[in-house]
């Protein structure tokens, strides 16, 4: 028979539900669960219905709230990193209907100081006809980003893996330095457009994290235009 503190717990339908199927195992082997069945009703199935993704008005809706809730900051941190600079499984075409050569895909304009950066993984890099020499990414330096607190430290940061490049994608060089910055604390007095590729070539020697941190990189792709 069932114990007296087992029947207390059954508070929860759930919980009522699992003892009454136990309870009617143990009856049937008995053969006595006949003196029950016809009194027995099984409880109503409560259970959630299978979820479904949400509709661009309902992702919206739950982003603006989430703005205004302080105790879900970290939740709407990690989904926002998510929704915006996770790409996977996903085709990244490159159009030529204005300009066919020394385009660039993204522009990261990741702060030093974030370990977050753009995250494009298992995608597929294709590009209409005519396209040559397309860099994975610029490293964005925001206009104001000179009298702001945070002056200088942008960076940009952004990882390609598990993907397939075209041959569109300047492959030996798949970062473009055009229009990059020229200083960093490592070089105050630079004058030619530097790419970061890792936090190595922004801080001075014995400054930065060791080992390095990578800034830009790739990892695992194939394709013409892969480089690794």
């Amino acid at each position: 028979m069932l114990e007296t503190n087992a029947i207390e717990d059954m508070r929860s339908e759930e919980a009522s539900g699992w003892s009454l199927s136990v309870l009617r195992q143990i009856l049937k082997r008995a053969k006595l669960w006949y003196r029950f069945s016809d009194e027995y009703t099984t409880l109503r199935n409560r259970k959630p219905p299978v979820g479904r993704a949400l509709t661009p008005e309902e992702q919206e809706r739950l982003f603006g709230l989430a703005r205004t809730r302080p105790t879900w900051l970290y939740a709407y941190v990690a989904t926002t990193l998510s929704f915006y600079c996770g790409l996977r499984a996903c085709e990244i075409k490159v159009l030529t209907s204005r300009v066919t050569t020394g385009l660039s895909i993204a522009y990261p304009s990741t702060l030093v100081f974030n370990p977050y950066g753009f995250v494009f993984d298992s995608c597929n890099f294709t590009a209409e006809s005519g396209a040559t020499g397309v860099a994975l990414a610029r490293q964005w330096v925001e206009a104001g980003d000179g009298g702001s607190a945070t002056a200088g430290w942008a960076v940009g940061k952004m990882i390609v893996r598990n993907s397939t490049l075209g041959a569109h994608l300047a492959g030996a060089s798949p970062w473009s330095s055009m229009g990059a910055r020229t200083t960093t604390p490592k070089d105050p007095a630079g004058t030619t457009p530097v790419v970061l590729y890792t936090s190595d070539d922004y801080f001075p020697a014995g400054v930065g994290p060791a080992p390095a941190e990578p800034f830009l990189g790739e990892y695992r792709n194939s394709g013409a235009g892969a480089h690794q």
